[in-house]
């Protein structure tokens, strides 16, 4: 299987190189392969095997539900966002699905961004809960100034902190759902803690942001 050197060819011209291609390129290219040869005949390789084209044994089978498919591991960027490179990913799934022979379909497995979106929906409604019972909390036991100050409290502190991830280039990631629902607790107590001491500086005749700066700069 290459390209032999057969001599030189020498000519009023000039001086030629001659060269024989032995190069397998197609199953005819084997067939016609020389197996034995005699001065009367020549004994080819589709005289004596029935040569044909197939496919390569597999290094590795895949399965899915017990029946062969094709596994494609899609993997992002560090740094990029998961649920974008999915969505990435189906929008070049349907329309490679448009040109599949029928009978064959994609199946999404591991997924990751099932679990990322479950963070995400638990982080709202851990937020949710948390807003509403601090303020009602809050409500019976201080006033309904501090229930509403440490209600919006914690949506704000959310938001700023997303939108700083997302200004100093951070993804939302597991790791930082994870840091922002534990952060609800932290949270909550320090609004508590901060909106108390105020009241109470107020209601001793400070002024009011004489009373929350004091009271910010000892929770600090």
């Amino acid at each position: 299987n290459s390209l032999v050197a057969a001599g030189n060819l020498e000519g009023s011209e000039g001086k030629y190189a001659v060269k024989l291609p032995s190069l397998i390129e197609t199953p005819e290219d084997v067939a016609k392969l020389p197996v034995v040869a005699t001065p009367n005949a020549v004994v080819q390789a589709k005289d004596v095997a029935t040569i044909r084209s197939t496919f390569k044994d597999a290094e590795t089978v895949t399965r899915l539900d017990g029946k062969p498919a094709i596994a494609i591991e899609v993997k992002k960027r560090i740094g990029a966002n998961l649920i974008d490179t999915l969505n990435h990913v189906r929008e070049v799934s349907d329309t490679f699905i448009k040109t599949m022979p029928e009978g064959m379909h994609v199946t999404y497995t591991q997924d990751k961004s099932v679990f990322v979106n479950q963070l995400l929906g638990d982080l709202q409604n851990h937020v949710m809960i948390a807003v509403i019972l601090v303020f009602i909390v809050i409500l019976y036991a201080l006033s309904g100034r501090a229930s509403l100050l440490i209600g919006l409290a914690i949506p704000s502190s959310f938001l700023i902190g997303i939108l700083l991830l997302a200004m100093m280039g951070y993804t939302i990631n597991m790791i930082v759902l994870f840091s922002l629902i534990l952060a609800v607790g932290m949270l909550v107590d320090d609004a508590i803690i901060v909106t108390e001491f105020a009241e109470r500086r107020m209601s001793e005749g400070m002024p009011k942001a004489d009373a929350f700066a004091l009271a910010a700069k000892r929770m600090a």
